[in-house]
């Protein structure tokens, strides 16, 4: 069955399918409509005929026209209802059948031949989503659970935004800034005064200055300050899924320290000895944060609209079918069947494109961590997810402007 990724689009689809069908036989069969659609083509093909002195245009036509009525129009046999595949991973807030039956469908009807071209894409599209998730290497699937890394750096930024705002868990990492860190970054900055100025205090050039008391209490204050960030269920999975534990652990504490620190830099700073530079850095920190605003909103705005946005569009080109139909038989142009695959073809690619993208967020901060050495930018993984889109429509966008060559 047409299986769809979440259960918006997959009820949408299922509902163009059945009103395709529908329409296709109250169009061509039940109504005066088929008859004239006939004549006229009929009539179109012999003019043709007469011109070229023989009757192939007309033989091709009656050929296609009775070839879509028996094998295409006529045929309607009930659907089994198919769960999408973020159903298929356990998720019930929305079911597709909850969906059809608002549309008033207690029963899908579609033509056999339509249903097998939407399977055969949708097979097509889900088999190269799972290549992508399997090329990464990890345990989650994009069709279970779309969009979870965009809404994974959707929730970390929110975190950063909010700071440490837990009193006690604050007290104790600005001690250990007074009492351990700001001693080792002079004693660091004595032996290397190009080192400068860091607001983490887990950096490898600075932990082997610590005692090791403050080593194992700054330990125990990191393991702390991740476990006040990784307190959901989303949070625990897709760093267990997508990300290597460590390097996250320490990027996501290292972000959170510098977004507290740019909400409260006094706190940090009153007994660093360039308490300026200290400052200019906080808040240059939280200029980068309040710039990534705009980013939020427009991915929250994408995330909620496109199960929707993306089933419309399958809708519609399913509800559009018969007309399109139509305009083929009265032009006797069977080439303009394949203009209608490849936009198909192309709108069924684009859950494809989005999964890749969800893998580029990943790989983005792989590569991050490393160039970086954990300075990440958490607040701009949304980033990628808009610039991919954009992307994706650039590289849709010749596509379905490009038509094959004989096409009217």
């Amino acid at each position: 069955m047409t299986c769809g990724i979440t259960p918006i689009d997959n009820a949408f689809e299922l509902i163009g399918l059945h009103q395709s069908s529908a329409l296709m036989r109250y169009i061509f069969i039940e109504t005066l409509a088929g008859k004239v659609i006939f004549v006229s083509g009929f009539l179109f093909s012999m003019s043709r005929s007469l011109k070229n002195a023989n009757f192939s245009s007309v033989i091709f036509f009656c050929s296609i026209f009775f070839s879509f009525l028996f094998l295409l129009i006529m045929p309607r046999t009930p659907l089994r209802l198919p769960l999408s595949g973020m159903e298929g991973g356990g998720y019930v807030q929305i079911r597709t059948d909850d969906i059809l039956r608002k549309a008033g469908i207690d029963q899908l009807l579609a033509s056999p031949v339509v249903v097998f071209l939407a399977e055969g894409m949708s097979a097509f599209t889900n088999g190269m989503i799972s290549v992508v998730d399997r090329a990464r290497g990890h345990n989650a699937s994009f069709l279970k659970e779309p969009f979870s890394t965009s809404k994974f750096w959707l929730l970390t930024r929110d975190r950063l935004m909010a700071g440490l705002n837990d009193q006690l868990l604050k007290e104790k990492l600005v001690n250990f800034y007074q009492d351990h860190y700001f001693q080792a970054l002079r004693t660091l900055n004595e032996k290397d005064p190009l080192v400068g100025q860091s607001l983490w205090p887990g950096s490898e050039e600075i932990l082997p200055l610590y005692t090791s008391q403050a080593a194992s209490d700054w330990r125990v204050l990191e393991d702390a300050i991740y476990t006040f960030i990784n307190k959901d269920e989303l949070f625990e999975r897709v760093s267990r899924d997508y990300y290597d534990g460590s390097s996250l652990k320490d990027a996501a504490v290292r972000a959170l320290i510098e977004a507290d620190a740019a909400h409260a830099s006094w706190a940090y700073t009153a007994m660093s000895f360039s308490g300026q530079k200290e400052t200019a850095q906080a808040r240059s920190m939280t200029l980068n944060v309040r710039a990534g605003a705009m980013v939020d909103q427009m991915s929250r705005v994408w995330l909620s609209v496109f199960p929707v946005l993306y089933g419309a569009c399958l809708w519609s080109v399913w509800a559009a079918f018969p007309f399109f139909l139509v305009f083929v038989f009265f032009s006797s142009d069977i080439s303009l069947l394949w203009v209608f695959l490849k936009y198909l073809f192309v709108l069924k690619l684009i859950p494809l494109f989005w999964a890749i993208i969800d893998r580029v967020s990943s790989l983005v901060f792989d590569v991050n961590n490393i160039l970086y050495g954990g300075k990440v930018f958490l607040w701009d993984m949304p980033l990628v997810g808009v610039v991919g889109l954009l992307a994706m429509a650039v590289l849709l966008l010749p596509l379905m402007m490009f038509k094959r060559k004989g096409a009217v």
